[in-house]
C-alpha cells in the first residue's frame, strides 16, 4: 500500500508538481490520525468506557464493509 500511495499518483499525473499533489493527497489522512488521539479522548470524558464499545463497533462495521466490498469485485479471489 505504501508504495502505491507513492508511485501511483506519479504515474497517474506525472512529475510536475509531484510534492505538492502528494501533501494535497495526504493531507486529509495525517489530519485523522493527528485528531484521532484527541477524539478518542473526548469521547472517553463524556461517555466513559462506552466509547470502547463504540471503537470496536466501527472497526467491526469497517470490517465487514470492507470484506464485502472484496466479495462483490468480479474476478475476486475467497
Amino acid at each position: 500500500m505504501t508504495i502505491a500511495n507513492g508511485t501511483l499518483p506519479l504515474y497517474l499525473f506525472g512529475a510536475g508538481g509531484y510534492g505538492l499533489r502528494q501533501g494535497l493527497l495526504m493531507m486529509p489522512a495525517r489530519f485523522m490520525q493527528a485528531a484521532a488521539p484527541f477524539v478518542f479522548d473526548l469521547l472517553l470524558s463524556r461517555v466513559g468506557t462506552a466509547a470502547l464499545g463504540l471503537t470496536a463497533g466501527l472497526g467491526l462495521v469497517s470490517f465487514v464493509t470492507l470484506s464485502l466490498l472484496r466479495r462483490g469485485r468480479p474476478g475476486a479471489k475467497e
